[in-house]
């Protein structure tokens, strides 16, 4: 048997050609030395070890031969993680992370590929959704009812996942009051908007109640504020749902001025500081910015001190806010007594609701300015005034007005034109 081997493996028969991608001339060399070593360690081994010690060598010289065909193979295999970006693609990134969307809308989806250097380049994958749809380009259709989906692309060997959550279209996600805070003056009127939108951010119709704590408002949302400054709280409701607004109302207007004190005698060189109170037209009294001083003998300083010239006389201190007027007096009894007053402005046309400032001054037998004998005070037929001067038609008709002033035992009456 072992001669047999031998013959059969020393014959110089000729090796037929292999077929062109065979071993090489160099891999038959290799071979057949890894053949002769099988046999002579037969020969060396007639005993009853041959058959293992045989077993072992056709384990190594089959070892050599994969090595051999291994070394001499110059086609690389093919890597199925290989792609255009590196080598190899290690991670997916989809965007946009956690989505939400309303139902029967779309949303888009990206997946971009990382490679071992980190860079990004953006592949298709292959794309799926565990509610509603996903097309083949990332694009997501979602379903008619609410819900959530687990979105996953797959590119070669790596996978990435992210979620999107299903919101009604019908649901209100958001609702609130236009204008959320704001000034508005006293006695004014503002229009306020409720907006409400679902999760898509679309508006939706709707038709809340109002409720105001100061003031009045309307089944609309038309806001009235009172006639004092305050802060109103205005909600507005739809179901369950409540909005808030904060409207400050304060005075902005003036339309009177008092001067304290109203009356002082003062000799050669004396000072005194007058104080201006400012009404608006609901009475109350307002913070007196930009007052601008005057008198019409004497000096007076920026910050309403009057100072007596040598020779005292009668004067008129007035102080001025833009069109309102308010007057105090200087030595009314060392100068000429008064002998009559007018009312200023003379005459105006007004419309029902509207209001106006009216003045009162005193003058002597020679037309000269001086101090009222006292206090003035006032009344009004067809429409109210104040005790400073400030007539309103209201409560009026369209027609005529009468609006008249005292002082002492002085008194002047004008008439006023009310139109609708």
């Amino acid at each position: 048997m072992i001669k047999s081997d031998k013959e059969n493996l020393n014959k110089n028969e000729p090796v037929p050609d292999r077929k062109p991608g065979g071993p090489s001339e160099e891999q038959k060399k290799f071979e057949r030395a890894v053949a002769d070593i099988y046999i002579k360690g037969a020969h060396r081994n007639k005993s009853g070890v041959f058959k293992t010690n045989r077993a072992i060598f056709f384990m190594l010289a089959l070892a050599f031969l994969i090595l051999a065909v291994n070394a001499g193979c110059t086609q690389p295999e093919i890597d199925s993680g290989r792609n255009t970006i590196g080598n190899p693609t290690v991670a997916l990134v989809i965007e946009p992370k956690d989505a939400r969307v309303i139902t029967g809308s779309y949303k888009q989806f990206a997946a971009n590929a990382v490679d071992l250097e980190g860079k990004y380049t953006k592949v298709k994958p292959v794309w799926s959704a565990t509610y509603g749809r996903i097309t083949a380009d990332g694009e997501y259709v979602a379903p008619e009812a609410p819900g959530y989906s687990v979105i996953t692309a797959k590119f070669g060997t790596v996978a990435a996942s992210t979620q999107i959550y299903i919101d009604s279209s019908n649901e209100i996600k958001n609702f609130f009051i236009i204008p959320e805070s704001g000034e508005i003056e006293v006695g004014r009127s503002i229009q306020l908007v409720c907006r409400a939108q679902n999760a898509g951010g679309d508006f939706m119709q709707v038709l809340p109640s109002w409720d105001s704590d100061i003031g009045n408002i309307t089944n609309t949302g038309y806001f009235s504020a009172p006639g004092s400054p305050t802060t109103a709280k205005i909600t507005a409701r739809f179901g369950r749902l409540e909005a808030y607004s904060n409207i400050t109302v304060i005075s902005v207007r003036p339309r009177s001025i008092s001067i304290t004190p109203n009356q002082v005698t003062l000799a050669a060189g004396e000072s005194q500081k007058f104080y201006p109170i400012v009404y608006d037209g609901y009475g109350n009294v307002m913070s007196p910015k930009n007052i601008v001083w005057s008198t019409t003998y004497g000096k007076i300083s920026s910050d309403g001190v009057y100072t007596c010239p040598d020779t005292p006389a009668a004067a008129q201190v007035i102080a001025r806010i833009e069109n309102v007027h308010g007057f105090a007096y200087v030595n009314s009894s060392s100068g000429s007594t008064a002998v009559r007053i007018d009312i200023s402005p003379a005459n105006a046309v007004l419309r029902i609701g509207e209001s106006r400032q009216f003045t009162v001054s005193a003058y002597d037998v020679n037309d000269n300015l001086v101090a009222l004998p006292a206090a003035a005070t006032w009344s009004a037929i067809n429409g109210t005034v104040t005790s400073n001067g400030v007539f309103t038609a209201y409560p009026a008709s369209a027609g005529l007005a009468t609006l008249k002033a005292f002082s002492g035992t002085l008194s002047k009456e004008i008439t006023l034109l009310i139109t609708e």
